[in-house]
């Protein structure tokens, strides 16, 4: 986790990560076009 003193935030690399790699994967579903919506379970969308 790292902090930025600065702005009293903390944010944690690995959730980052996660986050611009779903975004990713998620932008190429779409433009082979994939229709992509959230799955009933949670927020991570699935490819329909």
């Amino acid at each position: 986790m790292t902090r930025a003193p600065r702005y009293s935030a903390s944010h944690d690399r690995d959730i980052n990560a996660a986050i611009n790699i779903q975004h990713k994967g998620i932008t190429e579903l779409m433009a082979a076009g994939h229709v992509v919506k959230a799955r009933e379970s949670g927020s991570v969308p699935a490819a329909a």
